[in-house]
């Protein structure tokens, strides 16, 4: 089952674990899939308050 296909069936079927983990499992092992690693630290938080406060002013 292609990727694609895969993909189709776990949305269709939620409640499909073990087709969930291995659609992750595809997902994790493909070459040109971007990971986020980590979360937003505090500076992050920081930056991005400043960041809508300027837009909110505009």
């Amino acid at each position: 089952m292609s990727r694609k296909q895969l993909r189709a069936y776990v949305l269709a079927h939620r409640a499909d674990d073990e087709a969930l983990r291995i659609y992750m499992e595809r997902l994790r092992n493909e070459p040109g899939i971007i990971r986020q690693t980590g979360g937003l630290n505090e500076d992050d938080l920081n930056q991005l308050a400043q960041l809508i406060q300027r837009l909110d002013r505009s």
